[in-house]
């Protein structure tokens, strides 16, 4: 109980160094003219970050404001690139400085297709594109594509120059999807893996190396997907049990619920109508899970209760929770009272206890708390067991102060929670 925590205060202390912290952030040259940037990084062997913005763009003053001047982002960005922000509209109330860069703002918007804002370009001196962002992205996002931008005009770039010239072979694909997987960069993955497994025979499509890859860069649009939905029971015999579903459920959440979580409200009653429709007791598994986690999140705990119910009644006589079972089911016990609930999490922390977390201490304190709360507020005969367990909990962790506290107002009939 108090060791899990300690998992949170480190959680808290490294948003505060992520979000808290602003040092230089990156430092934009002001004062140049577009040759002069392009002299500058050809000179000094950079790469040129261009912020093409406008003035009533909300996200373009969000990343000014909270993202650019990040000290992590500085420091990934002011060794590597000349940085310039460009204001891609027009107003009257615009300065000398900015008039003078009209003509060039507009260009540029022309020649690299700039339609949303904010627009991220990474160029070679010479004016190449190496890679863009679009739309707001906060430190650890834009961190992420300057590595994908730097390392797009080094050997992963000649890489992926080599497979759209046609020359590589499989071994360099398989590599080239590893890479790209390692940098996040998504589309090139997929474009990559899919012309490997465009390239295996039907007879080998049930290969064990085959089904791996395709698990590990599976989409809705691919060669493997209609596989994985009908011949499951074969990958999973050849795999490991539900590793078919599982691979599905990846793909379901990245597709379908992924794009639409993150909103302030999300609409969880249309998420889970879609995805039911489109993917029936899998979609709905899936939806149940991530409302699960969204609602923890957001400490409702009446919907909390409700979903964990839904989602662990289906996935433990299965075998096959996507949740962290214990970090789910703490949150039931300090805050849950209905007995049904707390009788799903007891199956599920007994489940949890026997099968991944037999000697943990956190684990087998979560599973005694929840056979003591059942048997407290409902008589559910479960005192000797909730007893047990939490004296295993008390040897495991050498008697640690925390656990004999709690051992000793069991023992008293006090609450615990």
């Amino acid at each position: 109980m108090k060791m899990r925590k300690k998992t949170l205060m480190v959680a808290t202390m490294l948003m505060l160094v992520v979000t808290g912290v602003y040092a230089q952030g990156i430092n934009f040259v002001t004062d140049l003219s577009w040759a002069q940037i392009q002299e500058k990084a050809r000179s000094e062997k950079k790469l040129i970050l261009i912020d093409a913005y406008t003035t009533w763009c909300v996200p373009c003053r969000e990343m000014s404001e909270k993202t650019f001047p990040v000290s992590e982002v500085g420091d990934a960005v002011n060794e590597k690139f000349v940085a310039l922000k460009v204001q891609m509209d027009q107003t009257g109330k615009d300065s000398d400085q900015v008039k003078a860069w009209h003509a060039t703002a507009k260009q540029l918007m022309d020649k690299y297709e700039v339609n949303a804002f904010p627009t991220i370009l990474f160029l070679t001196p010479e004016g190449k594109l190496v890679h863009s962002l679009v739309g707001f992205a906060d430190a650890p996002a834009l961190i992420t594509e300057v590595k994908k931008a730097l390392a797009r005009n080094g050997e992963y770039g000649q890489m992926i120059s080599k497979f759209d010239k046609g020359g590589m072979d499989t071994a360099g694909m398989q590599e080239l999807v590893k890479k790209a997987r390692e940098l996040k960069d998504r589309a090139t993955m997929i474009r990559v893996s899919d012309a490997y497994i465009k390239q295996i025979k039907p007879a080998d499509l049930l290969k064990k190396s085959n089904l791996l890859f395709a698990g590990s860069n599976l989409h809705s649009k691919g060669r493997y997907y209609e596989l994985f939905k009908t011949k499951a029971k074969e990958i999973n015999i050849i795999i490991a049990k539900n590793y078919a579903e599982q691979v599905l459920k990846n793909v379901i959440y990245r597709e379908e619920i992924a794009p639409f979580d993150k909103a302030e409200k999300p609409d969880w009653d249309a998420i889970e109508k879609r995805v039911s429709s489109k993917h029936g007791r899998l979609g709905e598994e899936q939806a149940w899970g991530n409302r699960t986690v969204y609602y923890w999140q957001n400490k409702d705990w009446v919907n909390f209760g409700k979903y964990y119910k839904k989602y662990f009644d289906r996935v433990i006589p299965l075998e096959r929770s996507g949740l962290h079972i214990n970090n789910m089911s703490w949150p039931v016990f300090e805050h849950v009272t209905d007995s049904a609930i707390l009788n799903t999490a007891i199956k599920a922390m007994a489940y949890n206890v026997d099968k991944f977390q037999r000697y943990d201490a956190p684990a087998i304190d979560t599973y005694a708390n929840l056979l003591y709360k059942a048997n407290l507020l409902y008589g559910a005969g479960k005192k000797e067991d909730a007893l047990f367990w939490a004296e295993l909990g008390v040897r495991l962790t050498d008697h640690d102060k925390g656990f004999e506290e709690t051992l000793a107002k069991m023992k008293r009939g006090e609450k615990t929670w």
